[in-house]
């Protein structure tokens, strides 16, 4: 980096962050290509100074301005006013989540910036699978700000201005954040179309539209795009294969292996030494497309796949079960990990209208710096070119026992409650189970619900039946990706039941049962 460089970072941290709103707005008209260089050429040592002043600007403000949490602090005794760098807000400010924060307000205006839910431009809805579902406001300010930021990640990851794009947004639609989202951030130049998770529609306008494109992208669910690619396969061998347009397939709302990554590119292009299929990560709280994976991050959970050693030098886990890792804005969000590796989230744009500080969402993973990156890549003397000087994180997923399926999550409650709504069925289980998910010889999506019972002798297909019929019954009232996708989409995600012999799941040398 120049010295001329290195001033300029200096004296921007200088500024205060009302000055620093002004100039991000005004530069906000730069053409795409030079605000992709601009980010390329900071420091790490920049973003990270410039994320701390943001967190703690974030914070005063949210306690100023936020009545419900202003109401909070005051009822933790925190003093305000001594929260004036990183070190103070970790030691002194108290970590919220959905339970102790969002399901305590009175209204939903109390969670918005003076309380005004009126200035929302968006209302959307969390899936509500660990109970009442929550609205999450989002301002016109906030949305544009996405939009742009957004906009930059797109261009640099997909090259839209380089490239004819059509773009389908393939999740299920409705006031669920993923659909309504992804709709109103996609930014202009591209064509857009929004199928929600119809196969057969997609497949046709795919099928019609590709000659005037040179890329086509696929927003949804990991099991609903599979399914997608197989159906065009159906319609033809080779479908995806075309010397003129490319596809990608961006998948969100649930992991996916290597493996599952393998199969997909070798069944999408002609070209299958590039990877043409993404991971992204968002919860509702957070927004739609808050973090994507790059090509950098693809190649380094790649190696890590094929090196258990580096994967415990990066995940702290020798495994090939491996989380998802995503490059992110520190600008845009402050991240770090607790005690129990749950990740805690902190907004920090001025324009978020429910501003979050330390919320866990109860993710469990990790948080890793551009250097500590660089230099452990160095350490296993891989070359891997990560061009974006920005954090990353990793998730391995929930910590309360939910597992992702259909694009949503199973929670525990969703299968005990269905077990005990049954006088038959909860008089002939010990009560202990656990929630599994894993790929068929074909790579598709297995759900399985493993079932104690106090006598294994009774157990029979017939009973079988029965426990996944009443099972299946009770997922489809309470989640909707579930239904939809079992209904309508892929049958062979249906919950399947396997019963195991008492003591087998849980015994009594461990006080909690784990469901997942």
């Amino acid at each position: 980096m120049s010295s001329k460089m290195r001033l300029r970072e200096k004296l921007i941290t200088m500024l205060p962050d009302r000055a620093l709103n002004i100039i991000t707005k005004r530069k906000s008209s730069t053409s795409m290509e030079k605000r992709i260089k601009r980010v390329k050429r900071m420091s790490p040592e920049f973003l990270e100074i410039m994320s701390e002043k943001r967190l703690i600007s974030a914070f005063h403000r949210a306690a100023k301005e936020v009545p419900h949490y202003r109401k909070f602090l005051q009822s933790e005794s925190v003093d305000i006013a001594s929260i004036k760098n990183l070190n103070d807000f970790i030691d002194k400010v108290p970590v919220i989540d959905k339970k102790s924060y969002i399901q305590t307000i009175s209204s939903l205006e109390d969670l918005c910036v003076s309380g005004r839910i009126c200035d929302a431009s968006l209302l959307s809805r969390s899936s509500g699978f660990s109970g009442k579902p929550c609205i999450w406001p989002c301002s016109q300010a906030e949305e544009e700000r996405g939009r742009r930021s957004t906009c930059i990640f797109f261009e640099y990851l997909l090259e839209f201005s380089k490239y004819k794009t059509l773009v389908i947004n393939a999740f299920s639609q409705g006031t669920w954040v993923s659909g309504t989202g992804l709709s109103r951030l996609m930014l202009s130049g591209v064509s857009f179309c929004v199928t929600g998770t119809n196969d057969k529609e997609i497949i046709e306008i795919v099928d019609r539209c590709r000659s005037g494109y040179d890329q086509i992208i696929i927003f949804g669910y990991p099991p609903f795009l599979k399914l997608v690619l197989e159906q065009g396969k159906k319609n033809r061998e080779n479908f995806w294969m075309d010397d003129s347009t490319r596809f990608i397939l961006m998948a969100s709302a649930e992991g996916f292996s290597e493996g599952w990554r393998e199969y997909i590119n070798n069944n999408l292009n002609h070209n299958r030494t590039e990877n043409h299929v993404y991971s992204t990560y968002g919860a509702s709280d957070l927004g739609i497309v808050g973090f994507t994976e790059t090509p950098f991050t693809v190649k380094i959970r790649q190696a890590a796949y094929s090196c258990p050693d580096f994967a415990e030098l990066v995940f702290n886990k020798k495994s090939r079960n491996l989380p998802m890792l995503f490059s992110y804005n520190p600008l845009q969000y402050h991240i770090r990990i607790n005690e129990r590796y749950e990740l805690e989230f902190s907004t920090l744009s001025p324009d978020t209208l429910v501003p979050l500080m330390r919320y866990n969402i109860h993710d469990l993973g990790g948080v890793v710096t551009y250097e500590k990156m660089r230099d452990m890549l160095v350490d296993a003397d891989l070359k891997i070119d990560m061009d974006l000087p920005a954090p990353l994180f990793y998730v391995y997923g929930r910590s309360t026992g939910e597992i992702p399926v259909c694009g949503g999550f199973v929670y525990p409650d969703n299968i005990r409650d269905a077990l005990f709504s049954d006088p038959d069925i909860s008089s002939q289980i010990t009560g202990a189970f656990k929630l599994n998910c894993r790929d068929d010889e074909k790579g598709n999506l297995q759900f399985y619900v493993d079932i104690e019972l106090l006598d294994i002798g009774i157990s029979s297909d017939e009973l079988k039946d029965r426990y996944e019929e009443v099972l299946h019954g009770n997922l489809c009232k309470v989640n909707m990706d579930y239904a939809e996708t079992v209904e309508s989409v892929d049958p062979t995600a249906k919950v399947q039941v396997v019963f195991k012999e008492q003591g087998e799941i849980h015994n009594n040398e461990s006080i909690k049962i784990h469901y997942s």
